[in-house]
């Protein structure tokens, strides 16, 4: 190496690295003494480039001796220590010219000295430490690769480059048929480019910048491409949008590519009918006369006479019309709502009257179609009613709505029955919104009669003589309701002359000492008032009496002595007239006891009796002594155990009255009938399983 000014004062070491296939070794030399500045001369020499400057490219490099030049004999350019030139005359140059070519160095620091040679044979120096950095140098330029075509994609390489790029930049340009007149392209500085209509009949050229740390290098420019060709025209429409019967219709096709101007065409199909399709601008209107859908093919020719098709479709939707043909009923002061419905036609649809008017209380709403409100007044109301849809389009509809008047019952009297005869009867209402609903709203039908809460219907079987008065109450769909007060009369039988039932009502118990029974209503002075009582053990006694003070007779009584329970018929006539509890009193605690009490007219004294006890299904009192008179009450009752679950059924001739039926426990039943000759009476009873079972009979005349 050539010492330079920067190295005087120091050291200097040499580091040695050998290598072989085992391996590399490195040793360092000592340091050598201070170098030592050159001895002073009486003159200098000057460079044109200065100690720690960076420099590129074509530098000046040239040397000013301070002697005059008759007094110089040369002066000498090194490079790194190394002699590259030697300069006789001024001025005095590194080459011909004095131009140093830094792109032929390597990039980094270099020494450049200089020598000069006076003609004494004395001295000068001069050295500089410099940094040379070019930018890239271009070595290949770039290519394009693509198909020279409206619609492709050009692709630029990077071409060849010395001096380590390290990023690029693009610009296209677009030039004139010759590759000449070229100008940017705006916007197009990526690696590709899409050709587009501008380019048709231009040529295209690719320009690329590259850079590394040093800077920007000049810009190399590709060569030209083919002349751009023109694409074939594309439709770009794909779907149509929709018409309206009757309505005017436009839209306007569009395609891209090929040369303008278009020309369009229908290659297949047909337009619906009234529409039309202008060659000359691809716009497609007119007023469709008829709904459904029409599938045709489009075609555009550019001015190159390249074509493009397209398949389409266009559907006419009907005309609008009103659905509705008919309207519910409404209920006067109930809320009405209902919708118009209309089809066809382009919504949003708008609904008015055009004649007549709606009930009293009634609005439509222009927007949705709906008839609502709570109509004030009954009757039929006939309008007209139109909708108009968004391209306003119209259709009518004549409609008309029934409001009716709020329910009313009409019937005013009900017929008599008789008791123990079946009975039927119809409640009658009009009005309001069917079904109905009937209901008793306050007092009681006679016992064993009924109402048919759809169908209005009373009926049954009347046990008990008297008048009941009640209330019944219609309900309609609209839950409107009326009122009305009626009664039922329930005369004696015509056969029994005026023996009656009046009364009656049971009570049971579980392991108590006695079981008391009010009857629902007063008793009458002079009726007959008969016991039963079912006990559950057969060593027990019992008495009977009463809060009215009345006197009771066993008439008949029965043990079940399998079983081990018992029956007996008490009665008593009733000495006032007034309310009154019945009590039975055991003489111990009785586990299953169960009273009936019963009032009856007509009647007041004991005639025959029987009684009996068995097992089966069919229990039987025997028969009694023939009757004294003809028209008496035959009245039985039957005994069964406890655990049994077998519901009892009248006899023939006679009327099931009271019953301790499943799951109750304390299991008996009562039967009755009003006989109308003279003869000899047994009480029967079916059960649907054979068990233990006791039966007794009075008559009273």
């Amino acid at each position: 190496m050539v010492l330079a000014n920067t190295d005087v004062g120091s050291t200097l070491e040499v580091s040695v690295t050998g290598s072989n296939t085992m391996g590399t070794a490195s040793i360092s030399s000592a340091g050598s003494p201070a170098v030592q500045a050159a001895a002073a001369s009486s003159w200098s020499v000057s460079s044109t480039i200065l100690d720690g400057t960076t420099i590129s490219g074509q530098v000046l490099w040239q040397a000013t001796p301070s002697l005059p030049t008759t007094s110089v004999n040369n002066v000498q350019f090194f490079i790194d220590g190394s002699l590259k030139a030697t300069d006789f005359s001024s001025p005095y140059n590194y080459n011909t010219n004095g131009t140093l070519d830094t792109t032929k160095l390597s990039q980094g620091l270099h020494v450049l000295a200089l020598r000069g040679v006076a003609n004494d044979l004395s001295n000068a120096y001069y050295s500089a430490a410099v940094i040379v950095c070019n930018p890239p140098k271009n070595t290949g330029l770039p290519g394009i690769s693509g198909s020279a075509k409206e619609g492709k994609t050009l692709t630029t390489g990077n071409g060849s480059w010395t001096l380590n790029p390290v990023s690029f930049a693009y610009q296209w340009n677009r030039c004139d048929s010759s590759g000449a007149n070229c100008a940017p392209i705006a916007g197009a500085t990526a690696n590709s480019y899409v050709l587009a209509e501008p380019d048709v009949g231009s040529t295209i050229r690719s320009a690329v910048t590259a850079t590394n740390q040093c800077g920007a290098a000049t810009t190399a420019v590709s060569n030209a491409t083919a002349v751009v060709q023109a694409s074939a025209p594309a439709i770009t429409t794909t779907t149509l949008p929709g018409g309206a019967q009757n309505v005017a219709y436009s839209t306007t096709l569009a395609a891209s590519g090929g040369i303008q101007p278009y020309s369009w065409s229908v290659a297949s199909g047909t337009l619906p009918s009234g529409l039309s399709l202008n060659s000359g601008t691809g716009v497609i209107s007119g007023t469709p006369t008829a709904s459904g859908t029409s599938s045709f093919t489009v075609k555009v020719t550019d001015g190159n006479s390249m074509t493009g098709t397209q398949a389409l479709s266009i559907t006419v939707t009907p005309g609008v019309s009103i659905a509705t043909t008919t309207l519910p009923a409404g209920e006067q002061n109930i809320a009405y709502s209902t919708n118009l419905a209309a089809s066809g036609g382009t919504q949003p649809y708008t609904w008015s009257i055009t004649t007549g008017a709606l009930p009293s209380g009634l609005s439509l709403n222009s927007g949705t179609g709906v008839i609502s409100g709570t109509p004030t007044a009954s009757g039929t109301s006939s309008f007209t009613v139109q909708v108009t849809d968004a391209n306003s389009q119209n259709a009518t509809m004549g409609l008309s709505i029934m409001i009716a008047t709020p329910p009313s019952i009409t019937t005013t009297t009900l017929s008599a029955g008789v008791q123990n005869l079946s009975y039927s009867t119809t409640l009658v209402a009009n009005g309001g919104t069917t079904p109905y609903t009937w209901s008793i709203t306050s007092g009681t039908l006679p016992s064993g009669l009924g109402l048919n809460s759809s169908t209005g219907v009373i009926s049954g079987t009347p046990t008990v003589l008297g008048t009941s008065s009640f209330t019944v109450q219609v309900t309609d769909a609209n839950s409107q309701s009326a009122t009305q007060g009626l009664s039922i009369t329930i005369a004696p039988a015509g056969g029994g002359g005026a023996i009656g039932l009046v009364q009656s009502a049971a009570a049971q118990g579980t392991s108590v000492a006695s079981l008391s029974q009010a009857f629902p209503a007063n008793n009458t002075a002079g009726n007959l008032i008969v016991v039963f009582v079912r006990a559950s053990t057969t060593g027990q006694t019992v008495t009977v009496s009463d809060t009215a003070g009345n006197t009771y007779a066993l008439a008949v009584s029965q043990n079940q002595t399998t079983d081990g329970h018992q029956i007996r018929i008490f009665y008593a006539t009733s000495a006032t007239s007034g309310l009154n509890t019945v009590t039975a009193t055991f003489s111990a605690t009785n586990n299953h006891p169960w009273l009936a009490v019963f009032e009856y007219t007509g009647v007041s004294a004991l005639d025959q009796t029987a009684h009996a006890q068995g097992s089966g299904s069919s229990p039987n009192t025997g028969l009694t002594a023939t009757t004294a008179s003809n028209s008496e009450l035959v009245f039985a009752g039957l005994g069964v155990p406890n655990a049994s679950t077998a519901t009892a059924t009248a006899g023939t001739g006679f009327q099931l009255l009271l019953q301790d039926a499943p799951p109750n426990t304390s299991r008996a039943a009562t039967e009755g009938q009003i006989t109308a000759v003279s003869g000899q009476y047994a009480g029967t009873f079916s059960l649907p399983a054979g068990t233990n079972w006791s039966a007794v009979i009075a008559t009273f005349k």
